[in-house]
C-alpha cells in the first residue's frame, strides 16, 4: 500500500495526464486514479 505522500502523488499524476490527454482517455487512466483516491480515502481514516 502507499503511503499518503505516494498515494497524493498518484492522483495529482493521473489527474494531469487525463487534463493534457487530447483524445478519448483511456479507462485505466481511471482505474488507477479511482484506486488511488480510495486507498487515499482509506489512510485518512482513524
Amino acid at each position: 500500500m502507499h503511503s499518503q505522500g505516494q498515494t497524493q502523488l498518484a492522483i495529482a499524476h493521473y489527474q494531469k495526464a487525463i487534463d493534457l490527454q487530447p483524445g478519448p482517455v483511456h479507462l485505466w487512466f481511471y482505474r488507477n486514479l479511482g484506486e488511488a483516491m480510495v486507498t487515499d480515502e482509506h489512510s485518512r481514516r482513524p
